[in-house]
């Protein structure tokens, strides 16, 4: 199921680029395997004509600075992407939610 904007996160459009903002904390992050959680990304409120460029980053309150695959969208399309995050340990969406991971993406149309 794709995160949707409206309650979790939101979006806006400066000059062209539509960015987009998930609530620390509490994002559906979803189980890849024991080291990797995958979020899927609803852009669909946006309603871009084409596929755009995304482009993703990750915050947190801890450890998200030793991840890697935030910034290779996986399942692009006008209306969602996904993002697969791999961490050098075993964690669960419960981990990261609690290390208030979140995604900040910006795309340009």
């Amino acid at each position: 199921m794709a995160h949707q904007l409206a309650g979790g996160g939101g979006r806006a459009e400066l000059r062209g680029w539509l960015l987009g903002l998930h609530e620390q904390g509490n994002t559906d992050w979803q189980v890849y395997n024991s080291r990797t959680v995958y979020l899927d990304i609803d852009t669909s409120a946006c309603t871009i004509p084409t596929t755009p460029k995304f482009f993703p980053t990750l915050g947190g309150r801890s450890r998200h600075w030793v991840t890697r695959g935030v910034v290779s969208p996986y399942r692009v399309s006008p209306d969602t992407f996904r993002l697969h995050v791999w961490y050098p340990h075993a964690i669960t969406p419960g981990d990261v939610n609690g290390w208030d991971w979140h995604v900040r993406w910006s795309a340009l149309p």
